[in-house]
């Protein structure tokens, strides 16, 4: 069982794989958007925090994806 921060569960969850591991996520902190209004639009602390939060995880995935394929990381079980 793979307990990790939601945030990260996809990547972590393919590391582990890759090693050769069973894995079952267990994703903790979970994001629940609040309701749609007016104020949903507008630029804030908050949103510039989630989006980055997800753009470290997709360029995570990316740089993982490079590594197995050019063999750069070299993972035994």
């Amino acid at each position: 069982m793979l307990v990790t921060d939601a945030d990260h569960e996809w990547r972590a969850t393919h590391e582990f794989m890759s090693a050769g591991f069973g894995v079952v996520p267990a994703p903790v902190g979970l994001y629940v958007p609040r309701e749609m209004g007016p104020r949903s639009f507008l630029p804030s602390a908050d949103a510039l925090s989630i989006s980055t939060e997800a753009l470290y995880e997709l360029t995570g995935d990316i740089a993982r994806r490079c590594f197995e394929t050019l063999h750069l990381r070299r993972h035994t079980s």
